[in-house]
């Protein structure tokens, strides 16, 4: 079995196109990993040629890696906060731009039923303080308080309250215990994490709703283009130096309380050490909400049977991109206009014989593989993929190429069936989760951004896709002993030129501010060098003991009773999320179908 449908055929991004997939002998990589794990650098056995010709002083990596976790459809990072930390789980969400989770006067807040840890107990961190009028960073002032008070509601009816408050924290390190001293500045060492511990303000809530109740994790961080956001009150502390960050999510069967590994957040920029391909671009230019946007050009879907690729006929630019189009990491499923449905249902009933449909159906692996694949064409930065072509001898994953003659430098993203199928224990069926029925806008949720790392650079304006395995055991086995490979340099725009001839990626029409409120939320009131000297050496010699360490951490959660990390185990769909959705889940199929014989999907 196959984790994603195979690649159709090789060919340079000016001549023809080649399918962004993740290839099979990843997961001949992660079992190996069980036959004993080595402190000595080992290259895999088929390390993408481009990778293997990489300088190792193009630009820094990320400067911090943190682990992602499995939830209920989404995924959640630690967050230690307090002195000493206390650890609060938080879904990352690229959807909103506030961190927020249950403290200690919040009652019925899905503690200790639903949600991993004990609520928040400020009374116990000597550095908790509450932010009065004056101070308030997203919250609005309660006069009769001379407090910070803040609030959100969502479409699907969860809500929740908090008091603006701030307090020390940081993302990622340790699973299991909070980290209190300084350790190595190894971003891959996750006891690196305390060293970008900042003063945060965030919301200290004292009543949920709704499924915020029923959800594993505790908490939601915001990570859009908000002053409020994770990322960026990291930026303005002095923590990191940029303004961009990637997420690369896994897709894990289960979602274990004591912790299932599922990706990884990388904060600074991105880390090239994740990538299967290069990473390639597209354009925020021309967006002015606070959303990561992107701009579809054309669809497709191509069939299992033929390995043809169809063009989703009639569907037009205006048709697609109807009330904007969003990346939301917190969006368990992908929505589209109802304008994309009325091309894309009838396309996938002829390739199929089956009308499209979310009822649960009984299907065995191979035939989820023999469904269509879901390829998006999205308006690519010309000049930085036209740069990353050059760079790596024209031959390039994830840019359309002669599919699309007049924009061969586009983005092409693929949905396989494995991603858009979600598997319910309960019932033992698998459900389609791409819905083409929104009438005011579209959302490329967590299913859609899995196998990829996706870069979130806020500086430059663009989102970045790179193909990933996504594991970040794997990554700190691989490379914390010192063999550090830097980032894939990002492009720069010289002197922001374009031929003529090149089509235009800066259409400000393309992103339309009035369309923003279908997303909002109603608010309630070194690299490395060779060195000779002493002191470099010494200094190296500190850095390879921090990353024994490092590993020795992994190796010790894999032997904790209840951590699930990837396992042998696996199939080569280990990346289908096989657990309950989360708050953007849509109720609307019939659960009482036991009809065990492969069903048409309506």
């Amino acid at each position: 079995m196959m984790l994603f449908v195979p690649l159709l055929f090789g060919a340079t991004a000016t001549t023809a196109h080649v399918i962004p997939l993740v290839p099979h002998h990843v997961q001949q990589q992660r079992r190996q990993l069980y036959e004993g794990p080595s402190t000595k650098f080992e290259r895999p056995h088929r390390y993408p040629r481009w990778l293997e010709e990489r300088e190792l002083d193009d630009i820094p990596v990320a400067q911090q890696i943190a682990g992602l976790f499995q939830g209920y459809g989404t995924h959640y990072a630690d967050l230690w906060c307090g002195t000493p930390p206390q650890r609060q789980t938080v879904i990352v969400d690229t959807g909103s731009g506030i961190t927020a989770f249950p403290c200690s006067q919040c009652q019925k807040c899905g503690v200790p039923d639903y949600h991993i840890d004990a609520l928040f107990d400020e009374s116990a961190s000597s550095t908790f303080s509450v932010l009065e009028c004056g101070s308030c960073l997203h919250g609005s002032c309660d006069a009769t308080k001379q407090q910070c008070q803040m609030g959100q509601s969502y479409q699907e009816g969860s809500s929740w309250r908090a008091q603006e408050v701030m307090d020390l924290c940081y993302v990622g390190g340790l699973h299991t215990e909070p980290l209190t001293e300084t350790h190595s500045q190894s971003n891959l060492d996750p006891r690196h994490a305390s060293d970008l511990a900042f003063l945060m303000k965030f919301g200290c809530q004292t009543s949920i709703t709704g499924l915020f109740v029923t959800q594993l994790a505790d908490g939601i961080m915001g990570m859009d283009k908000a002053e409020s956001s994770y990322w960026k009150q990291l930026v303005d502390a002095g923590r990191v130096d940029r303004a961009a960050f990637s997420l690369c999510y896994s897709r894990s069967p289960t979602a274990a309380r004591e912790g299932t590994a599922a990706g990884g957040m990388s904060l600074g920029g991105s880390d090239v050490r994740w990538h299967e391909t290069p990473m390639v671009f597209t354009d925020q230019t021309g967006s002015s909400s606070g959303f990561y946007q992107v701009y579809l050009r054309k669809a497709y879907l191509r069939n299992s049977a033929d390995h043809k690729i169809h063009v989703i006929e009639g569907l037009s630019e205006k048709d697609m991109n109807q009330g904007n189009v969003i990346v939301d990491s917190g969006t368990t499923d992908t929505y589209f206009h109802q304008n994309f449905g009325r091309k894309f249902y009838p396309l996938f009933q002829e390739l199929t014989g089956e009308k499209f449909g979310h009822k649960g159906m009984s299907l065995t692996q191979e035939q989820i593989d023999a469904y269509p694949t879901i390829l998006l064409q999205l308006s690519g930065d010309v000049v930085r993929n036209k740069q990353v072509a050059e760079q790596h001898g024209g031959t390039v994953q994830g840019l359309v190429g002669e599919l699309d003659p007049d924009h061969p430098y586009d983005v092409l993203l693929a949905i396989p069936p494995s991603h858009y199928f979600e598997y319910d224990a309960d019932d033992k069926k698998y459900y389609a989760r791409f819905y083409a029925d929104e009438k005011r806008g579209s959302v490329l949720g967590a299913n859609a951004m899995m196998g990829h790392d996706v870069l979130f650079d806020i500086d430059n304006k663009i989102l970045g896709w790179a193909e990933s395995h996504c594991d970040y055991n794997q990554l700190v086995e691989r490379y914390a002993n010192g063999n550090l490979i830097p980032d894939d340099p990002i492009p720069k725009r010289e002197d922001q030129k374009k031929n003529s001839e090149e089509p235009s990626n800066n259409d400000e029409e393309r992103f339309k501010p009035e369309d923003e409120d279908m997303y909002s939320r109603s608010e309630p009131p070194p690299s490395m060098q060779l060195c000779t000297s002493s002191t470099c050496q010494i200094g190296v010699t500190v850095f390879v003991v921090g990353a024994v360490i490092a590993v020795g951490y992994v190796l010790a959660q894999r032997t904790t009773p209840g951590y699930s990390g990837v396992g042998e185990e696996l199939t080569d769909a280990e990346l289908e999320m096989q657990s309950p959705p989360s708050m953007h889940y849509r109720d609307d199929y019939d659960n009482d179908d036991d009809d065990k014989e492969m069903p048409s999907m309506t």
